[in-house]
């Protein structure tokens, strides 16, 4: 005695299975179309203007002169320091998905860095204002690098680097 299970054992009529093909291809494709998976990388590339950011050195300690105490409010980067001031444009195209992106900053000849987040595509100035400690490898007039990296979810979006003429700058009171 055969036994047949109800799907299996019978034949399908030729017009239901092209049907069920038809209507299987269909609904594949939809999926395919709707779920937004792509391999491609978006048209636009990630960019950044650094032209606006300054690399200041001050190599020596000046302070205010006067007798007695004074109250004094002072600008510009700490003795023996290097600064790196300014607006950094970053624009990341709206194909790369939503946020958060980060940027990180650092000079090429140090270890150290700053990192900001951006947590929207499209183009975001990020106010740089960072000192770092002189460890005497740059001077007034060399050109320091400036390494930009943008990320996204561990993935590289950009690596790049601007040089930036390093300039003088001392530090200035004012005092009453």
């Amino acid at each position: 005695m055969k036994r047949h299970s109800w799907l299996f054992g019978r034949r399908l009529p030729f017009a239901l299975g092209v049907r069920l093909v038809v209507v299987t291809a269909l609904v594949l494709g939809a999926l395919a179309l709707v779920s937004g998976v792509t391999d491609q990388p978006p048209e636009e590339n990630v960019t950044v203007d650094a032209s606006e950011v300054r690399v200041t050195l001050n190599d020596e300690l000046t302070l205010p002169s006067g007798d007695g105490v004074q109250t004094c409010v002072s600008t510009g980067p700490p003795p023996d320091s290097v600064g790196v001031v300014g607006p950094l444009s970053v624009d990341v195209p709206s194909g790369y998905g939503p946020g958060p992106f980060e940027v990180n900053v650092s000079l090429g000849h140090r270890d150290e860095s700053t990192t900001h987040t951006l947590e929207e595509t499209g183009v975001e100035r990020v106010l740089l204002s960072w000192t770092v400690e002189d460890t005497e490898t740059l001077a007034v007039g060399d050109d320091a690098r400036l390494q930009i990296r943008v990320r996204s979810e561990g993935a590289s979006l950009l690596d790049t680097t601007r040089r930036l003429p390093v300039e003088n700058g001392t530090r200035s009171y004012d005092c009453s």
